[in-house]
């Protein structure tokens, strides 16, 4: 963030040319795992304030997590992993990586399985519709499809228009963008029949016009949140699993099986979390209570001992107070 924040102050231009946005500013996934072939990564090195800085940077993104130094160490050049990495030319990544499912805006049935997941859609624009609500208010819907029938497009309400500095219309058909946000469920109509996914648009740093092979690579990529695994990043498949009783996510493919020393998964089903165990014995009518503490070398566990009742004491001094003050009231003439 310090370094992002260094380099738009010395350069504004590169926010909009590496279309940064609340999630991301100037740097994405790609640009960590290859930062050799990155271009941000080259531009921040041919900037002589921020070169020395780029270099190490591109050098932390390659080390492991118990390498990152804290952020004075960073800026004073201390305890930095080596050696240090110099950015070279920018060359092609291999694979787009997005920070969330990247899926395509014409294929309305993969879309739907992925409601309520952020998501980032990819696209070309079929149609552009703009109209006014019952309140006077503007709007502008983007098509990726017939909107007659099932169809997934971009809402953008009358304060997602305010932050836009050029408004679509008729002129974006055929145009690809990529649109980052929640998907939200599906609008049908039973009069007009049809069916629509929607994302809508609150900031101009969600949308992003592309070309349309930059459309295509990002397409065939994967998220960051999935990459290396089997698993589905999505919601539906947790509430599922949860409703038929195996509290969570399946066992990915390829997962190694539990070795020695680990205990086994219960037949049937995927090995569960500790939250999933506990809700499981909920439903069973078996709740069990948190592991207690034992002390090392024991093999017994370390119970609190019960204090002892606390004795009346209080009481008895008050009531000889009182006992003593009525014989001395009563010895006074």
């Amino acid at each position: 963030m310090d370094l992002a924040l260094r380099a738009l102050e010395t350069r504004p231009d590169l926010w909009d040319k590496y279309q940064s946005d609340a999630d991301s500013f100037l740097f994405k996934a790609n640009d960590f795992v290859r930062p050799s072939e990155s271009s941000v990564f080259g531009d921040l090195s041919r900037i002589p304030s921020l070169a020395v800085d780029a270099r190490n940077f591109a050098t932390i993104s390659l080390g492991g997590f118990d390498q990152i130094p804290t952020l004075v160490d960073f800026l004073a050049q201390r305890n930095l992993p080596q050696p240090v990495l110099v950015p070279i030319r920018p060359a092609a990544p291999a694979t787009y990586l997005s920070a969330f499912p990247v899926l395509d805006a014409a294929d309305y049935g993969r879309c739907l399985g992925h409601v309520g997941d952020r998501i980032e859609l990819v696209g070309a624009v079929v149609s552009v519709h703009k109209s006014t609500t019952r309140g006077g208010k503007p709007y502008v819907f983007i098509n990726f499809g017939d909107w007659r029938g099932q169809n997934v497009k971009v809402s953008i309400w009358s304060e997602g228009l305010a932050t836009l500095s050029q408004q679509p219309d008729s002129s974006w058909q055929g145009r690809w963008v990529s649109v980052v946000g929640l998907l939200e469920p599906p609008f049908r109509s039973a009069s007009f029949g049809y069916s629509h996914l929607a994302v809508s648009i609150a900031e101009a740093s969600q949308m992003h016009v592309i070309t349309q092979s930059d459309a295509k690579f990002r397409l065939l990529g994967a998220n960051t949140r999935s990459a290396g695994t089997a698993e589905r990043g999505d919601n539906a498949e947790v509430l599922a699993a949860i409703r038929r009783g195996g509290g969570g996510r399946p066992q990915a493919s390829g997962q190694k099986p539990a070795t020695s020393g680990q205990a086994p998964a219960a037949p049937g089903r995927a090995p569960a979390t500790r939250n999933q165990d506990i809700l499981l014995a909920m439903k069973a009518g078996q709740p069990q209570l948190p592991q207690r503490q034992v002390q090392a070398g024991s093999r017994t566990p370390v119970l609190p001992q019960p204090k002892p009742p606390a004795r009346s004491g209080c009481l008895t001094t008050v009531l000889g107070a009182v006992v003593f003050l009525a014989l001395v009231m009563a010895m006074v003439p």
